[in-house]
């Protein structure tokens, strides 16, 4: 069902003044979230330069599935209480951060990439809760510079 006939249907209609999100769950709980989608797509398509040295965010799972020769993984989370952290801090406070920033000025700009992926509609009905199969791939491939769901960052050492 696309997101335009999923809030004309039923489900929707049966909740009137209904102020939260479908799922509080991103929509898992009915298959895979749609920031997912466009995260394990950037993956697959940049899986060669997943090695070295890699940094991930909650877990180590991504870097399991698509890294190769890995010789030391960061977990970054804001959680405290993370028991799969080995670094805490908060992306959104820059002061949060150890002295060696991330990304900084250890890559040239030749060797990193900003790509948005999304558009206004996966980013709406990502955050009311609708997993990525609930929205057609038309949907899903196209993408909005402006009202992207998720961005990425590719960056590689010289």
């Amino acid at each position: 069902m696309n997101v335009a006939g999923f809030f004309r249907g039923a489900f929707w209609r049966a909740r009137p003044g209904r102020v939260g999100p479908i799922s509080d769950n991103w929509g898992r709980e009915r298959g895979l979230p749609i920031d997912r989608w466009y995260i394990e797509r950037f993956l697959e398509s940049n899986a060669g330069d997943i090695r070295g040295r890699v940094l991930e965010v909650m877990d180590h799972a991504y870097t399991k599935r698509f890294g190769a020769g890995v010789t030391a993984s960061t977990v970054l989370d804001v959680d405290v209480r993370n028991p799969n952290a080995t670094l805490t801090a908060d992306l959104g406070e820059p002061e949060s951060l150890p002295a060696e920033r991330p990304f900084g000025g250890r890559f040239g700009g030749d060797r990193t990439s900003v790509t948005p992926y999304g558009n206004a509609r996966t980013s709406m009905a990502f955050l009311v809760g609708l997993p990525a199969e609930e929205l057609s791939e038309r949907e899903l491939a196209a993408g909005h510079w402006a009202f992207p769901t998720l961005v990425t960052v590719r960056a590689a050492k010289g």
